[in-house]
């Protein structure tokens, strides 16, 4: 009994070590996919009541916009990172970052979105996005 005892114990300690393997490459992966959507950002100013924020736009599948959006807070030092994903037919799926003390909260709720004060989203058609990329300037 001990002897099949000590073979499930390895055959579930090699399953942990193989899983964990995966979840490094995964991770490499996913920062590589990052890393190249950031360098295709494209910066922004973002005007209200007088201030003026420093922002950067990401095109980026929704499961890296998280990372991403605080990527351009944190280690590029945007005040307000935002990733986009197209989702259908002339429909945007927007997500805001941002690190305290700035609250990205305004933007969602211009434009009727919702959140909390570093993390939140809205949607938009694609016209305005478009129209933002070339103007490089979004006024609210």
């Amino acid at each position: 009994k001990n002897c099949r005892s000590l073979k499930e114990v390895d055959y579930v300690f090699n399953n942990v070590k193989e899983t964990i393997e995966l979840g490094v490459v995964m991770d490499k992966e996913r920062d590589n996919r990052s890393r190249a959507a950031i360098a295709k950002r494209v910066e922004i100013d973002i005007r209200h009541n007088g201030e003026v924020y420093k922002a950067a736009i990401v095109n980026s599948n929704m499961d890296l916009s998280s990372i991403i959006g605080m990527n351009l807070c944190t280690d590029h030092k945007y005040d307000i990172g935002l990733t986009y994903t197209i989702v259908g037919d002339n429909k945007v799926a927007w997500s805001i970052r941002s690190s305290k003390p700035t609250s990205c909260m305004f933007v969602a709720t211009y434009f009727g979105g919702g959140g909390h004060a570093q993390a939140c989203g809205f949607g938009t058609d694609f016209n305005y996005l478009i129209a933002l990329l070339r103007s490089k300037a979004m006024v609210i």
